[in-house]
């Protein structure tokens, strides 16, 4: 299907997360730039002399830009986002929620060994991605969900590294605006994770309830069952 959202699936969390991951890997930059202004500033430059002065010194750093765009194709390229999924548990955590539902769906259907769809969670999934996760609007929104935890991964880290950063520069040179920037970006971080916490990963948990939910038991659902696990 040309309009499957599994196409283009990695491209369009990598699409989402540039900006928002640039801004706040900028961050320390922008620190950085504001204390050299307030210096220039300092030491008998005019603000438009100021200005002018840190212009001309920004832009010799102008491609660190770009630092960024290929970070984030090289994290797709090596499904960053998977791993950090993986340390998180969140996939297998909904990947249990998916086997247990299925257990429940045959179990009603009157199949007689629930247990061995519980066994054996690699069959289940399979099950319920050909059999229960059909083209639909739920399943579109289930994509979308995902693809906003993935966001969500890499803004988490982004926003670590700027705090991580901006500690540092603040610790270093007794920076009161690298400071501010380390609270603001340990905001964002903590933001960012009660979002997926209390939020996002509740909706990937719920999903496949709904999904599953649409089915009903019948002797096709047995039949399949049988045939999947014996």
């Amino acid at each position: 299907m040309p309009d499957d959202p599994i196409q283009g699936f990695g491209e369009r969390i990598i699409r989402r997360a540039r900006l928002p991951t640039a801004a706040l890997l900028a961050l320390p930059l922008v620190a950085i730039a504001i204390r050299y202004f307030i210096f220039l500033v300092d030491h008998n430059f005019g603000i438009i002399s100021a200005l002018d002065q840190l212009k001309k010194d920004v832009a010799v750093f102008a491609y660190l830009s770009a630092i960024p765009t290929i970070a984030l194709a090289f994290s797709r390229e090596l499904q960053v986002h998977q791993g950090l999924d993986r340390l998180l548990g969140v996939r297998g955590e909904v990947n249990r929620r998916i086997a247990t539902l299925m257990q429940a769906l045959a179990e009603s259907s009157g199949y007689e060994h629930p247990e061995r769809i519980i066994a054996n969670k690699i069959e289940a999934m399979k099950w319920f991605y050909v059999y229960a996760n059909v083209p639909s609007a739920l399943r579109t929104y289930a994509f979308e969900v995902w693809e906003g935890y993935y966001v969500g991964l890499y803004l988490s880290v982004a926003s670590a590294i700027s705090f991580i950063v901006c500690l540092l520069l603040a610790i270093l040179f007794e920076d009161r605006i690298a400071m501010a920037f380390a609270i603001l970006s340990l905001l964002i971080f903590l933001v960012v994770w009660a979002v997926r916490h209390w939020h996002t990963v509740p909706r990937l948990m719920h999903i496949p309830a709904q999904q599953i939910g649409e089915i009903v038991p019948s002797g096709e659902v047995l039949n399949e069952a049988r045939r999947r696990f014996g």
